[in-house]
């Protein structure tokens, strides 16, 4: 199969804007429903993702789901009497629905991941 120069680059381009696969208990759960969860970067559209995906996985990929999330404010202490409020970014994650069980995924292994436990 050959590929055309500019669509290979658009793919690399989209890779880019997808920070990490979110892994909490929540997540972990999921995966066993075939469920993916990541966190994206704002401007990835749901057509970008699918795109992505039909290009990566074709034909594995059943369904996208896309979650905004919004900015949250923090109180941190600088001094002993006083808070200043800080600014959590709002980022978005996206949902991917697999059509069969892929127990692991040479794209999702290779990005880093971060643990919450919450």
């Amino acid at each position: 199969m050959k590929i055309n120069k500019f669509i290979l680059s658009s793919i690399i381009k989209k890779i880019n804007l997808i920070k990490y696969p979110l892994k909490t208990k929540k997540s972990e759960a999921l995966n066993k429903l075939n469920k993916i969860v990541l966190i994206v970067h704002k401007s990835l559209t749901k057509n970008d993702l699918k795109e992505l995906f039909h290009f990566l996985l074709p034909n594995q990929i059943k369904s996208i789901n896309l979650l905004n999330l919004p900015k949250k404010k923090r109180k941190v202490r600088k001094f002993k009497s006083s808070f200043f409020s800080n600014v959590k970014r709002s980022y978005k994650k996206a949902y991917l629905t697999l059509n069969s069980n892929i127990s692991s995924l040479f794209f999702f292994d290779t990005l880093p991941t971060v643990i919450n436990e919450g």
